[in-house]
C-alpha cells in the first residue's frame, strides 16, 4: 500500500469530517498554500480554492498525512466532478514545503466572496457531521466545539 498527503481548506479540515469521509484516522498539522484563495461557493456550505493572481493570497489549512490510496479514493469520490485534483506545495513549520494533493475548484461561475470557516463551525459543521460520517473501526463521532 502507498501513502499520500492531502492539504484541505474547507469541512476536510475538520479531524471528525475527515474521518468521516475516508474512514481513517491519519496524522495531521497546519499547513499554508500560498498564491491560492479560498472561496465561499452559490448556495453551498463548503469552500472551493482556487490559484490567485495575487502574489500575497494563501490558504490557511490542514496537511493530513499517511493517506491511503483507499482514503484517496474515498476523497476522490466525495469532492467529485466539481473539483479536479492537482498536486500542489504547501508550507509547514519553519516554512518547510511539503508536496500534497489539494481539491481546486473548476467552476469559477458559482464563486461568491469569502468561505467563513468560524460560519461553518457554529451553523453547519454538525449536520455536515451527520451526513457524511463514517466511523474507522472502534470510533464514535465527535463534533469539534
Amino acid at each position: 500500500m502507498t501513502y499520500t498527503q492531502v492539504f484541505t481548506y474547507g469541512s476536510l479540515m475538520f479531524e471528525n469530517i475527515f474521518e468521516g469521509v475516508t474512514g481513517e484516522r491519519c496524522p495531521h498539522q497546519r499547513a499554508i498554500l500560498k498564491r491560492w484563495s479560498r472561496h465561499a461557493l452559490l448556495n453551498k456550505t463548503y469552500p472551493g480554492a482556487v490559484n490567485a493572481e495575487d502574489p500575497s493570497a494563501k490558504i490557511d489549512g490542514v496537511l493530513w498525512l499517511h493517506v491511503s490510496d483507499q482514503a484517496l479514493q474515498k476523497l476522490d469520490t466525495f469532492e467529485g466532478s466539481p473539483y479536479c485534483r492537482e498536486w500542489v506545495t504547501v508550507l509547514v513549520e519553519n516554512n518547510t514545503p511539503q508536496k500534497a494533493w489539494i481539491y481546486r475548484w473548476v467552476d469559477d461561475s458559482l464563486i461568491c466572496g469569502e468561505w467563513d470557516v468560524a460560519k461553518f463551525t457554529q451553523q453547519h459543521q454538525a449536520d455536515f457531521l451527520a451526513h457524511h460520517w463514517q466511523p474507522p473501526q472502534g470510533s464514535t463521532p465527535q463534533h469539534d466545539n
